[in-house]
């Protein structure tokens, strides 16, 4: 079976909470239909199996950067990717404070899917 393809450049959008120190990059009008955990990572899928959200827990400690500059979050791209099994996130984002130098952050995460069947599927969303 083939890899299904979800082209979402410029419909993305994000949050931070910043009080519970929480990210959420996702793909706008999708259909949640359920999530999956691991650890500080939980994964959003929707009616099609596709990830179209992922929720960062500690998102200041993971990424290694203070609650002030993941507020001033201005693009990110996010793509996801499910294969034999495994899931494969990879985030980057741009923070712009005023009076600092733009910071570009990026991140891959991997998981094992173990019993889960999601089929293949890849996911590019962008705000830019």
């Amino acid at each position: 079976m083939g890899t299904k393809k979800l082209n979402a450049e410029g419909k993305g959008e994000w949050s931070y909470d910043d009080a519970n120190d929480i990210l959420l990059f996702k793909t706008k009008d999708r259909y949640y239909e359920r999530s999956i955990e691991f650890g500080d990572i939980v994964l959003d899928i929707d009616r099609e199996n596709f990830i179209t959200g992922v929720q960062i827990f500690a998102g200041s400690k993971i990424f290694g950067m203070s609650r002030e500059a993941l507020r001033t979050i201005k693009q990110f791209s996010l793509t996801t990717k499910v294969e034999s099994s495994q899931v494969v996130v990879q985030l980057r984002f741009t923070t712009t404070s005023l009076n600092k130098p733009s910071v570009t952050q990026g991140q891959e995460f991997v998981h094992s899917l173990g019993n889960l069947k999601l089929g293949n599927s890849e996911v590019v969303c962008t705000v830019a």
